[in-house]
């Protein structure tokens, strides 16, 4: 078993991050469940291609050359450069041959906190490296860990925790619902969502045809569709080319209809309260569901800490 902190982001709660050490330097990471590779800013990056403050890996003793890697993200956000055979540890485990992304060029330039980025998909391989050896995190931790499985409990403002191979019975109220998996994707985390609500008000179809279970998205990001639906309901709202806005004062005046998805049965509600992004001005706040013309749902961290 293993466990690891979860922290915030700085910032709005945009991202979720953890320790991990690699060979003998450490990271803060974003933790990524919609992907299945671990990546790092490197010593090979231009300097004019990150913030401040970054951990760049250095390839050390530990470290053998295996190829290269390249991933590029729904975003079209991304990273490449050589891979390495390295020791990584997380939260107490310990894989000592794991896949590691060493960048050299990343796209847009990098600020924040974190140093990389750790995908934890369920394939035994990830298809972003070229060599299938030595796997990826999950793929190679699994067989340590009582249960092939791992939590997530992410909280406003405040810090929470990834487990490995355990779940934790204070974290939860009620019974688990489980959902299963679409076998056929097996970098991510996806799921076949059923029907949503808004208000009170169930709909008549699905949310999207599939789904994803996705930590390194911050925002809900659903068919435009079910996004004009939603926004219809909420007095004041427009959609401007930065993201859907509405006048701040609907959140004290309690006019944000919540939202809800229904996944294996049960149906899991963001609250009205929570229906907030950020707020843009004096006047308007943005809103947590974004849409895409896409068929793809995107179930980021606002629907994951709310549920």
């Amino acid at each position: 078993m293993a466990s690891v902190i979860a922290s915030p982001s700085p910032n709005y709660d945009y991202g979720y991050y953890s320790s991990i050490q690699v060979g003998s330097q450490s990271f803060e990471i974003h933790i990524d469940t919609g992907s299945d590779a671990l990546w790092l800013l490197s010593n090979q990056l231009p300097a004019t291609a990150t913030g401040a403050g970054h951990t760049l890996y250095t390839p050390g003793p530990s470290a053998s050359q295996v190829g290269t890697f390249k991933i590029v993200y729904d975003d079209n956000s991304g990273a490449n450069g050589p891979a390495y055979a390295d020791k990584v540890i997380l939260g107490g485990a310990t894989v000592t041959s794991q896949a590691v992304g060493a960048a050299s060029s990343v796209a847009p330039v990098v600020d924040g906190m974190n140093s990389g980025v750790l995908g934890l998909g369920f394939a035994s391989t990830s298809s972003k490296f070229s060599s299938s050896t030595p796997g990826s995190f999950m793929g190679n931790l699994k067989s340590q860990l009582a249960s092939p499985l791992f939590t997530v409990d992410l909280h406003n403002d405040a810090t929470g925790n990834l487990n490995f191979g355990f779940i934790d019975s204070t974290k939860y109220r009620g019974s688990i619902t489980y959902v299963p998996r679409l076998a056929q994707y097996t970098s991510a985390w996806l799921v076949t969502p059923g029907t949503y609500t808004i208000g009170n008000t169930v709909s008549s179809g699905t949310l999207a045809p599939i789904a994803l279970i996705d930590t390194g998205t911050s925002l809900i990001i659903v068919p435009n569709s079910v996004v004009g639906e939603y926004y219809a309901k909420v007095p004041g709202a427009f959609n401007s080319t930065s993201g859907c806005m509405y006048p701040c004062t609907n959140l004290k005046n309690n006019l944000m209809p919540p939202f809800g998805i229904n996944l294996g049965g049960t149906v899991f509600t963001v609250a009205a309260s929570y229906m907030f992004s950020v707020q843009h001005n004096a006047t308007y706040c943005y809103g947590v569901l974004e849409g895409t013309t896409g068929t793809q749902a995107f179930l980021g961290d606002i629907f994951l800490r709310h549920i």
